[in-house]
Formats: structure tokens, sequence, C-alpha cells
């Protein structure tokens, strides 16, 4: 595979315009390897962690279904965060003065305040709906992540990759089968959630262009951490730890 080294400006549309997103965001002039086309072992292990991922979100979301049956919505969802930065700080503590200081701290900072807003209104769904019906609503994600790609990151999308989004969307649809009970609302707030869960995604992009994932994840854990403990104490119900419970 030909490479090249070359200086470039990543927050333009392909037309020398800037993005809505980079006009907020900031513009940032970097160093980077340009390649031609995206090697075939990259988009390999992407696909591996994306369905480890969706795996993963559906545990996790039957956990907290079960969970929001007993606790407040606002308790689980602190546990989830909460967690998820102290894992990270024991785990990575020699990175952690370099993880809270992000490169482009407007891109990572708005993509977890983003994510602390979609695990609320996740687990506010979860207590009020069935989790195959919110995964059925969840399933606009890709479609809406896809559409707001071009005006917020400057991308093309083809008609050829608008269709094969749409019929995977409905070929899952169709695997989930949701009640006709869909409109509800926990479904409005499900489809809201999604919104906005799409919206963290462009940020995301966004924000991975300048940081390694993993700053973008403590920031994500720590916002959400911080947030979530200081709401949390007035919400708490004390966990019942019997065995059997």
């Amino acid at each position: 595979m030909k490479t090249t080294r070359a200086n470039f400006v990543i927050s333009t549309n392909g037309k020398g315009q800037q993005s809505p997103l980079a006009c907020f965001l900031g513009n940032f002039t970097m160093s980077a390897v340009a390649t031609e086309g995206a090697p075939e072992n990259r988009v390999r292990y992407g696909i591996v962690w994306l369905v480890c991922g969706m795996l993963l979100f559906v545990c996790t979301d039957t956990v907290a279904r079960h969970l929001t049956q007993t606790y407040p919505v606002l308790q689980v969802v602190w546990a989830r965060l909460f967690i998820h930065l102290v894992l990270m700080t024991l785990v990575l503590p020699p990175k952690v003065p370099k993880f809270v200081r992000p490169k482009n701290p407007k891109a990572t900072y708005l993509r977890a305040i983003i994510v602390f807003l979609t695990s609320i209104g996740s687990v506010a769904t979860l207590q009020l709906i069935p989790v195959a019906n919110m995964h059925a609503i969840g399933l606009l994600g890709p479609m809406l992540v896809t559409a707001f790609s071009v005006p917020l990151l400057g991308e093309s999308v083809n008609r050829t990759q608008w269709a094969a989004i749409s019929l995977a969307c409905v070929g899952a649809v169709l695997i989930v089968k949701p009640g006709f009970g869909v409109l509800q609302l926990g479904s409005l707030i499900a489809l809201a959630t999604t919104v906005i869960y799409s919206l963290g995604h462009i940020a995301a992009r966004y924000a991975n262009r300048y940081d390694e994932p993993s700053t973008v994840l403590y920031c994500t854990a720590l916002v959400g951490g911080v947030l979530s403990s200081l709401i949390v104490p007035f919400f708490w119900k004390a966990p019942n730890l019997e065995v059997g419970c």
C-alpha cells in the first residue's frame, strides 16, 4: 500500500469549505499519513470490534432493564459510568494526566456530554419498553449517522451506501419483530435518544481525529462519572445485597 506524508486540514468537506462542525469545534491543521484507501486489515478489525461492542451493549441493556425495575434510573446510570471511570483509572493510572488534557477538548467533552445524556435516555427507555423494541428503534441510528455526516463532517454518501444501510435496517427489524405497542412514551424517549446517540457518533468521529480512542473514552467516563455522582444522592436507593435478591 502506497503511503505519503502530508499536512492537511481535516475539517474541510472536500471542496475547500469548512463543515459546520469544524467551525464550532475549531479548525486544526495537523500532520498525518495519507493513505490510498483504507487498509483491509483495519476494516476487518473494525467490523469485529463493532460486533463485539453491539453484543456487550445488548448484555448491559438487559442488565439495566432488570435493575430499573428496582432502582431509580439515575442510580443505574451512575453505576454504569462511575464503574467505567474507576476501572479505567485503575487500569491506566500513568496515562490519566494525559487523558484529561485532550488535543481538541471541545470535541472530546462535547462527545462526553452527549454520551451522558444518551445513557440517561437509554436506561429510562429500558424501564418502559422491552429491550427488543428499544434496539429496533435504535436501528435508525446508522441512517441518522450517515445523514448527519454529510452536513456536519462534509462526507459524501452515494446511493449504493444508502440502499445498503436501508436494507440492513429493514432486515434487522424483521428479525427483532417489535410489537405493535412501539408508539408510546418509552419509544418516543428511545427515538430522541437515538438521535442524540447519532450525534455522539459524529462527535466521536471528529474527536478521534485528534486524540486516541482511550483519551476520548476516559473523558467520557470522567464527565459521566462526575455528573452522575453529583445527581445520584437525590435519587439514591440502598442496594439489597442479600444473596438471591
